[in-house]
């Protein structure tokens, strides 16, 4: 069967597995009682016997699926574009890797890269509301030490004003400071990291309709 097709089956049989598990396999009963669940005793006791084989035949099938899963991941490459860093996530450089590689690499990049890329724009969103707040607070403070230094000062000039809210314009200033250019590169790198998802999704899944695997067991 195909990859795809053995995936398929081995969720479907996790799923029947756990209901089968969930059923009783045992009972109580006395001797005045001739129907459990709607069946004779030798039926019920018939049936509970061919649940149970039914049960741990599944379990050996979905095992032999697993392994044959496996194998395939690790014996199966298919090219994907290569992982550097945030730096050059954009890369157009390819690497093969084993599907199970190329799982492991789709699972770090949907959780943990995506994971530190959003802890990192968090910060920067911080730090820009606090840029904001801070600009706004310091026009405040330069708008009322001009008032109060030419409140009664009836003969200064409007130059006179302008001169000094320039000068504290420039004793004050606030600068949003982002040396390593984060606030573009975590904005290039959630848009490639969406890409690359999608890619390495196209890429797995076309593989898994045409991988052929076979099931030993």
């Amino acid at each position: 069967m195909t990859l795809r097709a053995a995936l398929a089956q081995k969720k479907m049989l996790d799923k029947q597995i756990n209901s089968a598990s969930m059923k009783a396999f045992t009972t109580t009963k006395d001797n005045t009682e001739k129907i459990i669940n709607g069946l004779s005793i030798e039926d019920w006791e018939a049936d509970t016997k061919a649940r149970w084989q039914s049960l741990n035949d599944k379990i050996v099938r979905r095992e032999a699926i697993a392994n044959a899963i496996l194998n395939a991941n690790a014996k199966t490459y298919i090219e994907v574009p290569k992982f550097k860093s945030f730096d050059d996530i954009n890369g157009d450089e390819k690497e093969s890797l084993s599907f199970a590689a190329a799982i492991a690499r789709k699972n770090y990049y949907k959780n943990e890269l995506t994971s530190i890329m959003r802890t990192i724009t968090n910060g920067v969103s911080s730090v820009s509301k606090m840029y904001t707040k801070r600009v706004k607070e310091t026009d405040r403070y330069i708008v009322e030490r001009v008032n109060n230094e030419f409140g009664n000062t009836t003969n200064a000039s409007s130059t006179q004003r302008a001169n000094r809210e320039a000068e504290l314009n420039a004793q004050y200033k606030v600068d949003l400071l982002d040396p390593a250019e984060i606030t573009k590169k975590m904005k290039n790198a959630a848009e490639a990291i969406d890409a690359y998802l999608v890619n390495i999704d196209a890429a797995l899944g076309h593989m898994t309709e045409i991988t052929e695997i076979e099931i030993e067991y």
